[in-house]
C-alpha cells in the first residue's frame, strides 16, 4: 500500500496542474481510501493512518490541481499484472523509503494540521497526543539495526529499511519466545559482554569461558568455538540445501538471522516469490538462534559454564525441529479457524527434509511420529 501511495503522488507531480489525468489503482485499499475516506482522515488530523504525511501530501496535490483527476479500479486485464507489480511495489517498498521525505512535509504543509472540534473524542486526543510525542531514538538500537541492514545487503544486495526488519520481527511464524529474543537482540538488551564490566562480583562474566574473549551476540552465535555451536549450523545448511536444488547458503550473520523474515529466502538463480521456501528458510534460522542462544544461557548459568556433549545437543537440536514440525502438524486442525495452516502449507514446507519410511503417505501430517530428516551426530565435526 505504501509504494502505491507513493506511485500515485509520484504520477500526480510529474503531470501539469491544467491536465486532466487518470490513474489506475490496482491496490482496492488504496484506491477505498483515496476515493472515499481522505476527506474524512483530514477531519481527523489523519490520526492514527499509516502513511500520514503521504496521504496529507496527495491530498494538498489533489486540491492544487486545476483540471479533474480521475481514480479508477482495475480492470480484469490490468488484474493480469497485478502479481508482477504487487511484487515490484513489495521490493521498492523493502530497499528504500517510498518518496524523498523533505519534498513530502513541504507539499503536505498546505493541508491544515490537527483535528476538527467536532470530530475529536477522547480516544482520538489520546491518540493524537501519543502521536506528536516522538520516542528519542536509541544509540544502540540504531547501531545494531545498522549492523542488520549491513549484513542484509551483503548477502542480498539490498537493504530492507527498519520498518520492514521490525515487522518481520513479528511475524506469526517466529514463536514468542524467540521473538521476545530477537526484540532483546535489537535493542542490544541482553545481558552479556559489557553489561557486566561494572557489576561488581560478576567481572568475568564479560568474556565467553570457552573461549577467552569478550562475548557478545555475533560472538554467542557465530563465531563462539564450542564445537556443538557448529554442529547446529551444519545441519541448517544441509536441511535447507537438500530442500531444493535451486536454494543457495549464506554464510550466517546477525542481520540475515534477526532479519531473516525481512528478505526472499537465498536462491542460485533469480526465481518468482515461493512463500514455501522462504518460510522453511525462516523457521531453520530463527530456531537455530534461539536454540545456540538458550543452550548457551544454560551452560553459563545452570551448568557453571560445564559445556555439553556434541550426542547431547545433536539429540535437542533434533528434538526442537522434530518439535516444530508437530507444532505446523497440529495447527491445520480446523479448530484453529483463522489460525489455522493450510495442509498443503504445511507439506510444502517439509516435504524435502522429512525422514522418509515406506510406509508414510504422501499427506502424512495427520500422522504421528514424523520426524525430520537428520543424520547421526557422527557424521558432523
Amino acid at each position: 500500500a505504501t509504494a502505491t501511495v507513493a506511485a500515485v503522488l509520484g504520477a500526480i507531480n510529474e503531470c501539469p496542474e491544467n491536465i486532466r489525468l487518470r490513474c489506475i489503482v490496482l491496490n482496492d485499499q488504496v484506491f477505498e481510501a483515496i476515493t472515499k475516506k481522505l476527506a474524512g482522515w483530514n477531519d481527523l488530523g489523519f490520526t492514527g493512518i499509516k502513511d500520514a504525511t503521504l496521504y496529507r501530501a496527495l491530498l494538498s496535490k489533489l486540491r492544487h490541481r486545476k483540471a479533474p483527476t480521475l481514480f479508477g479500479k482495475a480492470t480484469p486485464q490490468d488484474k493480469s499484472i497485478r502479481k508482477e507489480v504487487n511484487t515490484l511495489a513489495k521490493i521498492a517498498s523493502t530497499i528504500v523509503g517510498p518518496v524523498n521525505g523533505s519534498d513530502i512535509a513541504a507539499i503536505s504543509e498546505s493541508i491544515s494540521k490537527g483535528v476538527k472540534v467536532t470530530e475529536m473524542t477522547q480516544a482520538i486526543a489520546y491518540q493524537t497526543i501519543k502521536e506528536m510525542t516522538i520516542p528519542k531514538p536509541r544509540p544502540r538500537t540504531e547501531d545494531i539495526m545498522g549492523k542488520i541492514q549491513k549484513d542484509i545487503q551483503a548477502a542480498t544486495g539490498t537493504a530492507p529499511v527498519p520498518e520492514i526488519i521490525w515487522r518481520g520481527i513479528r511475524n506469526p511464524l517466529i514463536p514468542r519466545r524467540a521473538r521476545n529474543f530477537m526484540y532483546m537482540a535489537v535493542h542490544g538488551a541482553l545481558r552479556i559482554g559489557n553489561f557486566w564490566k561494572h557489576i561488581p562480583n560478576c567481572e568475568e562474566r564479560v568474556n565467553c569461558d570457552f573461549c577467552g574473549i569478550e562475548e557478545n551476540l555475533e560472538h554467542i552465535l557465530f563465531k563462539c568455538q564450542r564445537p556443538w555451536r557448529k554442529m547446529v549450523w551444519d545441519i541448517v545448511e544441509e536441511l535447507w540445501l537438500k530442500s531444493n536444488p535451486d536454494a543457495l547458503w549464506l554464510e550466517p550473520a546477525l542481520g540475515t538471522t534477526l532479519g531473516c523474515c525481512s528478505f526472499p529466502a537465498p536462491s542460485k538463480t533469480q526465481r518468482k516469490e515461493n512463500p514455501v521456501q522462504d518460510r522453511l528458510y525462516r523457521i531453520l534460522m530463527i530456531e537455530a538462534g534461539h536454540f545456540i542462544w538458550k543452550l548457551r544461557c544454560e551452560i553459563v548459568i545452570e551448568r557453571k559454564n560445564e559445556d555439553i556433549t556434541i550426542p547431547e545437543a545433536h539429540g535437542r537440536w533434533t528434538h526442537t525441529l522434530n518439535r516444530r514440525l508437530e507444532k505446523d502438524q497440529k495447527l491445520t486442525a480446523k479448530r484453529w479457524k483463522n489460525n489455522r495452516i493450510p495442509r498443503t502449507v504445511v507439506l510444502d514446507t517439509w516435504n524435502t527434509i522429512i525422514k522418509r519410511t515406506t510406509d508414510l503417505p504422501d499427506d502424512w501430517v495427520g500422522e504421528t511420529g514424523v520426524l525430520v530428516g537428520v543424520r547421526p551426530y557422527t557424521d558432523f565435526g
